[in-house]
């Protein structure tokens, strides 16, 4: 590449990213959905999970953002116990060879 090509390459990168830059932080960003604020209720009692109760006291309905279902649909998922990787007689016999007996 000549030298003329680098230098005009560099001057529209720093010419471009400003008004690039520009362009995308001029495009409004949506606005959040309030939140809303219910009472405490059954609803409120069987599911806590989208609810948060606030510093002051109130409770705020996040059933808008945690998909709220039903609290039957979800099977639990129950893993094994990991298998146990150490042979604990062998260790306490390989401790008496090493050690002498307790």
């Amino acid at each position: 590449m000549k030298p003329k090509k680098f230098f005009v390459a560099i001057a529209l990168t720093f010419i471009v990213i400003p008004i690039f830059s520009q362009v995308v932080y001029s495009i409004p960003q949506p606005s959040p959905q309030p939140l809303q604020t219910v009472t405490a209720n059954d609803q409120y009692r069987s599911n806590p999970l989208c609810y948060l109760t606030t510093d002051s006291g109130q409770i705020v309905d996040l059933s808008s953002i945690c998909g709220e279902a039903s609290p039957g649909s979800v099977t639990p998922v129950i893993y094994p116990p990991p298998p146990t990787v150490y042979d604990q007689g062998a260790i306490d016999s390989f401790d008496d060879a090493l050690y002498g007996p307790d």
